[in-house]
């Protein structure tokens, strides 16, 4: 998936995910209900953009330019990164809504059971560093 007009702020191609028809536990382990990657993508953005803002700071300084010279240089060079940034969270926000939604699906389809109050609980983080794999044999277990 190279850039393009409907995607050019996307660097990286999309994650490989398993058939829906694969098992549960395969699907798991290979990573489709795992964070998003446009969350890393968008940190580099991120940092290249900081990166950006403390090279023309430093520059700034050394040549005496006015704050209004700094910040257009600044808008010049790294607002490309911002907007990229930005439309990344916003498909981070929308992935991650749709990895749990299929993810609750998943385990409604596995364990013929709506699981609701454990995933609430999960999503709170009352149950702690439980992974998806162990929350899966948590549920395996009390079937």
């Amino acid at each position: 998936m190279g850039r393009t007009t409907f995607n050019w702020w996307r660097r990286n191609q999309k994650r490989r995910k398993l058939k829906k028809s694969a098992p549960l536990l395969k699907r798991i382990q290979h990573g489709d209900f795992d964070t998003s990657q446009y969350l890393e993508e968008a940190q580099v953005e991120l940092d290249t953009y900081t990166s950006i803002v403390e090279k023309h700071q430093r520059e700034g300084k050394e040549q005496n330019l006015r704050h209004e010279t700094i910040t257009q240089r600044i808008f010049d060079d790294g607002d490309q990164y911002i907007r990229r940034y930005n439309r990344l969270m916003k498909d981070f926000i929308e992935e991650e809504e749709r990895i749990f939604t299929e993810l609750r699906k998943a385990f409604r389809k596995h364990f013929k059971v709506d699981y609701n109050d454990l995933f609430d609980e999960w999503l709170l983080g009352k149950q702690p560093d439980m992974t998806v794999e162990e929350l899966y044999h948590y549920c395996e277990q009390n079937k």
